[in-house]
């Protein structure tokens, strides 16, 4: 299953199964709360990102593959636990046809990560703030520091640049001085 930007498997390599079923009393509900604490978690990286990074190109739209869907180049779906990446128009072709598909995560792991790791920090913080284990409050301020120092220019993952279109380059001399005192 796959949320906005991380999946179910994702959440699961950074967290057993055992401890996230006592987040919830099922599965449904345990969905509403991992889907609303990545919203959250999606909002915390884009805040500190946004400045510097083309968020857009970071957080894609990812579908759900559905056969009556009309797809075009790049188009990014999620289809039987895998991320498929459309390589030629089509309509109800299957992910699994590599003439149509190509089968790709295209997230970048560092970033599935910290939206994981921030996920999972504030489904602890549901139930109990004050027993949040150490383990998460350490993988959450790693991901909020990580996320500092690209935002300062101290780190530089690999993810794609903000063009700004009003990039002057001035070039010339100063204004010519006509009076000498």
């Amino acid at each position: 299953m796959i949320f906005k930007y991380i999946t179910h498997n994702d959440i699961l390599a950074a967290i057993r199964q055992d401890l996230l079923v006592n987040f919830a009393q099922n599965q449904q509900e345990l969905d509403n709360f991992i889907s609303v604490c990545e919203n959250i978690a999606i909002e915390s990286v884009i805040s500190k990102l946004n400045n510097r990074y083309d968020i857009s190109k970071i957080f894609f739209i990812i579908s759900i593959y559905d056969s009556s869907s009309q797809y075009e180049n790049n188009d990014v779906v999620y289809y039987n636990d895998n991320f498929y990446i459309a390589i030629a128009p089509n309509t109800g072709i299957a992910p699994s046809n590599n003439l149509y598909w190509i089968q790709k995560d295209p997230r970048h792991p560092i970033i599935v990560s910290i939206v994981s790791d921030i996920t999972i920090f504030l489904l602890h913080k549901r139930i109990n703030p004050r027993k949040i284990p150490e383990l998460r409050i350490n993988a959450y301020n790693e991901a909020i520091e990580w996320l500092d120092s690209c935002r300062d220019n101290k780190e530089n993952p690999i993810l794609p640049i903000k063009i700004s279109g009003t990039q002057n380059i001035s070039w010339g001399s100063n204004p010519l001085n006509e009076h000498y005192y």
